[in-house]
């Protein structure tokens, strides 16, 4: 909104506050004193058709009452002639009536019941006698006399509700046993009343449990909102407005000898009518008011909009980036002041934006150094795990060639001592010393060239060849049978009788076996056997290096046994480059010098941890 709309307003407001003050209380009082008198008006309406209804009701139970006191003792002795014909004389008696019966405590009727389906004012039947019985409340009319049930509206009664009244013909007392006489009562006067309602005004007959009997389709009547009000507020004035926004204002009062309650409700449009008028006269008043409010505000507005409008463009064209931008407001009110330090602040802008330039270029170059050291380092740690991964396989290689240098030894040592023989012993066992030597001969050169194929140099992962894993692992137990026998551990392979083919470099395989059977070496004690077993699952090969002993279990071994971490962790890496993983045991709490199996949920540092004795490497099956 603009400033001068707002000027202009505050304007009209104070002006004529006063005038709409007056305006409204005398509105105000004019409707209360409506409002009382239409209250004052409609509550006396429902008292006086509810007191008429409640006489009329209450004459005609007196009247019916009046019947049994013709027969107070015989009429139960007496024959069906005299029953039928008090329920006949009580019938043609009572304009309201519409069945009359004569029944027994247990409800069935001593006598045909008393109705005419050709009567044009009160047409029943049958079923509207079986439902008058059903109504009637015998129990209570045989210990008190006269019962009147409640109101319902009957099938075929043209909207007209019906009471059931129930009169015993026996004095009343707590061993009273006897015939009660019942009657349908329509309450014609009730119809009447609601056929005189008119489209302003109309009645409602509401019984104790809040059923709207007669009037519910009155057009002002709602009633899930007359309901509550008529619950609260018996015997007095209410008001609600209905969902299409119309207002209603009403009154009940209680019918006199029951416990239903009539209301009356009238639309309370005349109420705004006396408002209206007042509004009416004041409204040149206003008109002229706000007419010269908003000439005043105009010009007020003019004095105070044009500046703020130039110090507004100027604050844009500093949100635009134009930094140092000045306003010229020649004036020494407050507005002035406010041009000045927008001044101000456009110049320290414009100074703190230089500063942020230089020094963001500066952050640029500083994050193009560290960016640059930052992969020089990373291609370092690339290089140093490369040369870490050889060192692995170079050491692998090493002990592999001190196990052989160990095999070769005993076969040399058994050629020389065959040679020995044959020179001590010149006989005909000849033969048979040249075999063992032959023997011992083959030995090595199947030693030196399973050496050989171990050293030689390395081959593609991408173009490996497809190898008998079995074959694999056969030379590498060979290789490393000697170190084995020195530490005193049994190594056992045990191979299916299907192949176990795998697309991989038997260098490579050899050196990951390799490594993971001399690390388990270290870590297990003299006497201790490994076994080696290898399977074919659904995709995968898979070798499984079962020693029959925690390893690690002792403390010396334990040293040697995170000695040899570097070991598996060369082994991880080969398996890697091979789409191959090595899978570890779980860890064990060494308790008084045995392990036992616990879950990862263990956190206490000061119980030792061990590894489990099974490792399991898997490869790609082919």
């Amino acid at each position: 909104m603009r400033l001068w709309v707002k000027l202009a307003a505050t304007l009209a407001a104070v002006g004529l506050v006063p005038l709409l003050i007056l305006g409204f209380f005398l509105a105000n009082t004019i409707q209360q004193r409506e409002v009382k008198r239409v209250e004052l008006e409609v509550y006396q309406d429902a008292t006086l058709q509810a007191d008429l209804l409640g006489r009329s009701f209450v004459d005609q139970a007196r009247f019916l009452e009046g019947w049994t006191a013709l027969y107070p003792s015989t009429l139960l002795v007496s024959g069906p002639a005299l029953q039928e014909g008090l329920i006949r004389a009580v019938y043609l008696a009572t304009p309201n009536a519409a069945v009359v019966v004569l029944v027994d405590a247990d409800g069935v009727a001593v006598v045909p019941p008393q109705f005419s389906e050709t009567s044009p004012e009160r047409p029943a039947n049958m079923a509207r006698a079986q439902m008058l019985v059903r109504r009637l409340p015998l129990s209570q009319a045989l210990l008190g006399g006269m019962v009147v049930g409640a109101p319902y509206l009957p099938s075929g009664s043209d909207g007209v509700p019906s009471v059931p009244i129930a009169v015993s013909t026996v004095p009343p007392g707590p061993d009273a046993a006897g015939l009660v006489l019942g009657a349908e009562i329509r309450l014609e006067l009730v119809a009447q009343l609601v056929r005189t309602a008119t489209a302003e005004q109309g009645y409602v007959l509401i019984d104790a449990d809040g059923n709207l009997l007669v009037g519910a389709e009155h057009p002002l009547v709602q009633a899930d909102l007359l309901r509550p009000l008529i619950a609260v507020n018996a015997d007095l004035n209410f008001r609600y407005t209905r969902g299409d926004g119309v207002e209603v204002i009403g009154a009940v009062a209680q019918v006199v000898g029951t416990d239903w309650v009539l209301a009356t409700v009238r639309s309370a449009d005349v109420l705004a009518l006396p408002a209206q008028e007042v509004r009416s006269q004041v409204a040149p008043i206003l008109a002229f008011s706000v007419a010269l409010a908003l000439f005043l505000g105009w010009n007020l507005s003019m004095y105070v909009s044009v500046p703020v409008e130039a110090l507004r463009n100027s604050v844009l064209k500093v949100a635009e980036g134009d930094y140092g931008r000045r306003t010229t407001i020649r004036r020494t009110d407050e507005i002035g002041e406010l041009g000045s330090a927008f001044n101000l602040m456009s110049a320290k802008l414009q100074v703190n934006r230089r500063e942020i330039e230089e020094q963001h270029q500066q952050i640029v170059a500083f994050n193009t150094q560290l960016q640059e050291r930052v992969e020089r380092r990373t291609a370092e740690l690339r290089d140093a795990q490369a040369q870490l991964v050889r060192s692995g396989q170079l050491a692998a290689v090493a002990e592999v060639g001190a196990g052989l240098a160990h095999e070769l030894n005993n076969p040399l040592a058994g050629i020389l001592g065959i040679s020995q023989v044959l020179k001590a012993r010149a006989s005909d066992t000849d033969a048979a010393l040249l075999a063992d030597i032959e023997t011992q001969t083959q030995r090595c050169s199947e030693v030196v060239e399973a050496m050989l194929r171990f050293a030689s140099g390395e081959l593609d992962p991408a173009g490996a060849p497809v190898v008998d894993l079995r074959d694999v692992l056969g030379n590498v137990v060979k290789l490393v049978q000697g170190p084995f026998r020195q530490r005193g551990v049994h190594l056992i392979l045990e191979m299916p009788d299907t192949p176990l083919r795998v697309r991989v470099d038997p260098i490579h395989a050899s050196r990951i076996f390799a490594q993971v059977l001399n690390a388990l070496r270290a870590g297990l004690t003299h006497g201790a056997t490994l076994t080696v077993v290898g399977s074919l699952l659904d995709e995968e090969v898979e070798v499984v290096f079962k020693p029959d002993s925690v390893v690690a279990v002792d403390e010396f071994r334990r040293d040697d046994w995170m000695a040899s971490g570097m070991g598996m962790w060369v082994a991880r890496q080969l398996l890697d480059q091979l789409g191959g993983r090595l899978e570890q045991p779980m860890k064990l709490p060494m308790t008084l010098g045995m392990a036992a199996p616990v879950t990862e949920e263990i956190q206490d540092p000061s119980i030792p941890l061990l590894l489990d004795a099974t490792w399991r490497v898997f490869l790609p099956a082919s």
